[in-house]
């Protein structure tokens, strides 16, 4: 099992946007089925899944790529 805060939960290899687009929708619903899935079995309560989105979505990406938003 690997820690939230060494996943990055989508990085942007296509060529055009529109597969962008596309590939972040995808992320973004996997995401959200493995957090609620957690929530679900009660192994995270709301603010931990919160925050294992806002790592994989962002933070992570910031922090190792060294990029302020």
């Amino acid at each position: 099992m690997v820690p939230n805060n060494k996943i990055m939960g989508f990085g942007g290899d296509q060529f055009f946007v529109e597969s962008t687009y596309g590939g972040s929708k995808i992320a973004r619903f996997a995401i959200n089925e493995v957090v609620e899935e957690k929530m679900e079995k009660g192994h995270w309560d709301r603010e931990d899944g919160e925050k294992v989105i806002r790592r994989v979505l962002w933070e992570n990406a910031e922090r190792i790529l060294m990029v302020q938003g």
